[in-house]
């Protein structure tokens, strides 16, 4: 099943790393994807270095658990070749 995923390149270092700096935490939206089906998790794997979910309120909550406060994540609008790398 094809459905939207988020996720954050670099995972939840790179959510810990931003927020140290004060830097905003960008995030991706893929649309038609069926990565999380065919890796069978959602979450974080250290594998590829990405945090990824269905649902971006879980984006939100592992971000701030991450940091140990409340991150300022914002969409990066992508191109349909790095959307493929997703899909």
């Amino acid at each position: 099943m094809k459905r939207t995923i988020y996720v954050i390149k670099g995972g939840g270092q790179r959510v810990r790393e931003n927020s140290q700096r004060n830097y905003r935490t960008e995030y991706l939206e893929i649309y038609e994807s069926s990565w999380c089906e065919q890796t069978k998790v959602a979450g974080q794997n250290s594998f590829t270095g990405c945090m990824w979910s269905t649902d971006l309120e879980d984006i939100q909550r592992w971000s701030n658990e991450w940091a140990g406060k409340e991150v300022d994540l914002f969409k990066r609008e992508i191109d349909s070749i790095e959307m493929a790398e997703y899909q």
